[in-house]
């Protein structure tokens, strides 16, 4: 029986086409349902009993006509056109029922604050083209690829992570998959999103993780950890073993590109 941890994690990049690429970011987002305001290029997702804005994308990213709109990641919406609003479903069915070009106003708290951000529904075919790139890294080891654009058309590929490894995570700077396996850190796969800065860097599956910047890597939460904690553009130096071969890559630490999203849950 496969060893793997029963997590399903959901990396998704978002591309708005019509506009220059706004910062990189990656987030961390709960489990369960996620509702996003395309107007504002607002993520929205379940805290508790409260509805909470993960993601925010800055005012000068948005179309001209919600760029005064003032949303913040943290705020938490109370009310939709005065109807109290508790869950992310609860918000996503009062925003269907609302025709194109109907008044939307939202109930925020933000710290002790309360306030109301007020726009209209937009078609969405009146805004910049997304396209959606969905990474979902399954518990039984089922990487699943797939591609949307706002057309409706998705492509979607499936393929299969050949492991036994558990606490399997994906690491988009280095566009690879880890995970634990007989007490140690290993390569179990490529994620096929795009990566930069890394021209250098010939990491492959099976490659078992030794040290980073010198410090012996205790386990797959550790090395996560102590990479989060390096500064985009600092020096990294990598060292790994492939078969019996010692290997070391000396990389600067790149920059994510996109705009990602990791969703985990236990199954």
């Amino acid at each position: 029986m496969r060893a793997i941890t029963k997590t399903l994690m959901t990396l998704a990049m978002l591309t708005l086409c019509a506009l220059p690429a706004f910062a990189q970011q990656m987030r961390m987002l709960p489990a369960g349902d996620i509702f996003e305001f395309r107007e504002l290029g607002a993520m929205l997702g379940q805290e508790s009993e409260q509805v909470k804005v993960m993601v925010a994308m800055p005012k000068e990213r948005r179309p001209p006509a919600y760029q005064a709109i003032d949303i913040a990641e943290g705020d938490l919406v109370l009310f939709l056109n005065g109807k109290r609003i508790k869950t992310v479903k609860e918000l996503e069915q009062g925003y269907n029922t609302l025709a194109i070009g109907d008044t939307i106003k939202l109930g925020l708290r933000r710290k002790d604050e309360r306030m109301i951000a007020t726009f209209a529904k937009v078609d969405p075919k009146d805004l910049p083209m997304q396209v959606a790139h969905r990474v979902i890294v399954g518990g039984d080891g089922q990487v699943t690829d797939e591609k949307s654009t706002d057309g409706g058309k998705t492509f979607t590929m499936q393929r299969r992570i050949d492991s036994n490894a558990s606490d399997i995570t994906p690491i988009p700077a280095l566009g690879v998959i880890i995970g634990g396996e007989s007490g140690q850190v290993k390569v179990v796969g490529k994620l096929p999103i795009p990566t930069s800065g890394l021209e250098n860097v010939d990491l492959q599956t099976d490659d078992v993780l030794q040290s980073l910047n010198g410090n012996s890597i205790a386990g797959v939460s550790a090395f996560n950890a102590a990479f989060d904690k390096i500064a985009v553009g600092a020096k990294v130096e990598l060292q790994y073993l492939r078969k019996d071969k010692t290997m070391t890559a000396a990389f600067n630490k790149p920059e994510t590109k996109g705009q990602f999203m990791i969703k985990t849950r236990n199954e």
